[in-house]
């Protein structure tokens, strides 16, 4: 069952929120031979001429890098030292890899 007053923290979007809603729109990711892919040219066309929408060149990039962005992000949000996919500085220890070295150390 789905927790419908679930709401995580998300960043400010700024001027771009309406590229957000886009990507949702027609997305984010398209299904693929082997699983999910990125959003193509086509069904960012497709969804265009569907819409009735005049994206410009920079937004159909734009879109196209966010689904490859989500699809990055969806796909490492499985593991649970994963951060949020914003915020100030990701440090690059994770409390694995904190286990795993100080294991190492320990072995000296």
């Amino acid at each position: 069952m789905k927790d419908e007053e679930y709401a995580p923290d998300m960043p400010p979007l700024g001027g771009a929120g309406y590229l957000v809603s886009h990507l949702f729109e027609v997305g984010p990711v398209m299904a693929g031979g082997f699983g999910p892919v990125p959003l193509s040219f086509q069904e960012l066309q497709a969804y265009q001429e569907a819409t009735g929408l005049e994206l410009q060149r920079w937004e159909v990039l734009f879109l196209r890098r966010l689904s490859s962005e989500y699809l990055t992000a969806s796909s490492q949000a499985g593991d649970l030292n994963c951060p949020a996919p914003w915020g100030q500085i990701r440090s690059r220890y994770t409390a694995s890899t904190m286990r795993e070295q100080i294991a190492a150390l320990a072995e000296l």
